[in-house]
């Protein structure tokens, strides 16, 4: 279906466009402290079953693209995974990626990317990572 054939579809049916954009906006700007406050894994578990989506959930994905369109993207700290308390969950081996990666509220890539920083810093400094 073209672009024209869904606006005559649209107005034949009373389906105004602007109207769902800003509702949808709303829709997100009424639930602003919770996505500024909440992973993206628990807004999702709080509001998807409401949301207002083809499917009738939201996403963690989509809270992820959500958060950083309407607060910005939300950095930490240089170095934040340094303190001893990250480092005992990053290098805990009877956790896997995804687990890490869900205590820490990161993707697996980067609890892996961290622990690659992790090993070659080790070895430079003549340490092995496994001790």
């Amino acid at each position: 279906m073209g672009r024209k054939t869904l606006r005559r579809v649209r107005k034949l049916l009373g389906v105004d466009h602007k109207v769902w954009i800003d509702t949808r906006l709303y829709w997100w700007i009424d639930r602003i402290d919770d996505l500024g406050n909440l992973s993206s894994v628990k807004f999702a578990a709080k509001h998807g079953a409401k949301s207002w989506t083809r499917q009738g959930t939201v996403s963690s994905t989509l809270v992820s693209h959500m958060r950083v369109a309407l607060l910005g993207p939300k950095a930490r700290p240089h170095g934040w995974w340094k303190t001893p308390k990250i480092l005992v969950v990053i290098q805990n081996r009877n956790l896997t990626l995804h687990q890490i990666a869900e205590r820490l509220e990161i993707s697996p890539i980067t609890v892996s990317r961290i622990r690659r920083e992790i090993r070659e810093s080790k070895t430079k400094s003549g340490r092995s990572y496994r001790s």
